[in-house]
């Protein structure tokens, strides 16, 4: 989902073997999307419209927002990066289609960091994720988000659970992965949260080199 972000990078998800990104505005103010919706009603027209046109030729789908991406735990990302396997693949061995029919939960992720509007505008070209190295209080946590078997999947009502449907609930970054997320808006400069609400983190260090290399041959 898409509000006002579409110059965002997407070169990281790629690096996991994404293959196809199906894009829907939310009020944006472009004159794109309609107004005068409530948001919520909006989203789950949106990602029924997605599972029941784009589903039957996946085999796993996501559903998270543009300001949201995924960080595998320290384990796995080699076996990626090198083309030994590939995140689908991934997913499929360690929740088997037998156990969890319908796909994945991923644990509430914590914020990686705000950005400010100049942050976002000054990183169109360059990588917003090298400011997402602060990690917010355990408390201030978004709702998780999840992989789904689409095709297994007649309708959802939201994007965050499978009510009365085979899945796993809660999986978390030391048996797999992570959604991470970051904001832009007036909480906050970086090393403001640095002193005041977070710690440092360097885990997504290591894709910085390479996604820039990816970035060159454009």
């Amino acid at each position: 989902m898409i509000r006002d972000k579409a110059p965002e990078l997407i070169e990281y998800l790629l690096l996991w073997g994404i293959e196809h990104f199906y894009l829907y505005d939310n009020l944006s103010n472009d004159k794109t999307a309609t107004k005068g919706r409530h948001w919520n009603t909006i989203q789950r027209a949106l990602i029924n419209h997605a599972l029941k046109t784009f589903g039957p030729y996946k085999r796993w789908m996501g559903y998270f927002d543009v300001d949201e991406y995924f960080q595998l735990n320290d384990e796995k990302p080699d076996l990626v990066l090198n083309g030994s396997t590939t995140l689908a693949q991934l997913l499929d061995k360690t929740y088997p289609e037998h156990m969890y029919s319908c796909g994945t939960q991923f644990e509430l992720v914590q914020l990686s960091c705000f950005l400010t509007q100049l942050d976002i505008i000054q990183g169109r070209y360059r990588l917003s994720i090298k400011k997402c190295n602060v990690l917010l209080d355990e408390k201030q946590r978004v709702t998780p988000k999840m992989f789904i078997r689409a095709e297994n999947i007649s309708i959802m009502v939201t994007i965050h659970s499978l009510p009365g449907l085979k899945y796993k609930q809660n999986a978390n970054y030391a048996e797999f992965g992570r959604f991470r997320h970051y904001h832009h808006g007036k909480l906050g400069a970086v090393e403001e949260l640095k002193t005041n609400n977070g710690k440092v983190d360097r885990s997504m260090e290591r894709y910085i080199h390479v996604l820039k290399q990816r970035i060159v041959k454009y």
